[in-house]
């Protein structure tokens, strides 16, 4: 009698912090490596499409609140029409901004969406990218603050609190960008993903921080 062999289901991937880490062009490498949909941010299209700046939106509380709220929305719509296994270069990043800049963010962690969010996350694999030493360059979008290094630190400790406090055990990613990737690729391999030829990259959008 022939045993039939059932194939486990890989989980999705996603990689958190703070602006300017890196995050993106880890997303890109995972998607192109493994094959994966990716969700990558729109922030600049988005900034557009609202015909503001991330500036002007943190000087007015109730728009900044709106705006992150319906990214998280977003998000979630987004990552509910994605294919999976997907990466994603965003986890619950953008409400540790909303808590910084707005309000509503406990309206959101005492909500089923969020709950149901993070025990998805639990299922994954999560990737903490921490802040390096360099500059974060000025992109006329954020404020000149955000291209501190404190900035970074602050976004990096909400990220990691809000994780944490979820049961999430991120895997953190420091050091040169090779030496990260030589991280992933164990971690990924660990859990059953493979190579695959390049080409096999499925794209999909999806959210922004501010």
């Amino acid at each position: 009698m022939r045993t039939r062999r059932v194939k486990a289901k890989l989980p999705n991937v996603y990689f958190c912090g703070g602006h300017g880490t890196g995050k993106s062009s880890r997303v890109r490498w995972v998607s192109e490596r493994y094959g994966l949909a990716m969700i990558q941010e729109v922030a600049t299209s988005e900034l557009h499409r609202l015909g503001t700046t991330i500036e002007a939106l943190r000087a007015n509380v109730a728009a900044v609140s709106r705006y992150q709220r319906g990214v998280w929305a977003r998000q979630l719509a987004t990552e509910a029409a994605t294919r999976q296994p997907f990466v994603s270069d965003r986890g619950p990043d953008n409400l540790a901004y909303l808590a910084l800049h707005g309000t509503g963010v406990a309206d959101i962690i005492e909500s089923r969406e969020f709950v149901a969010a993070m025990a998805a996350m639990r299922r994954s694999v999560v990737f903490l990218v921490r802040p390096h030493n360099g500059v974060v360059p000025a992109d006329g979008i954020r404020p000149a603050a955000d291209t501190l290094r404190d900035s970074q630190m602050r976004i990096d400790g909400a990220v990691t609190l809000l994780l944490k406090a979820w049961r999430v055990d991120p895997v953190p990613l420091s050091g040169e960008p090779a030496d990260q990737e030589l991280v992933i690729a164990s971690v990924l391999e660990a859990h059953g993903f493979r190579p695959v030829a390049v080409g096999g990259t499925r794209r999909t959008s999806a959210t922004c921080d501010a």
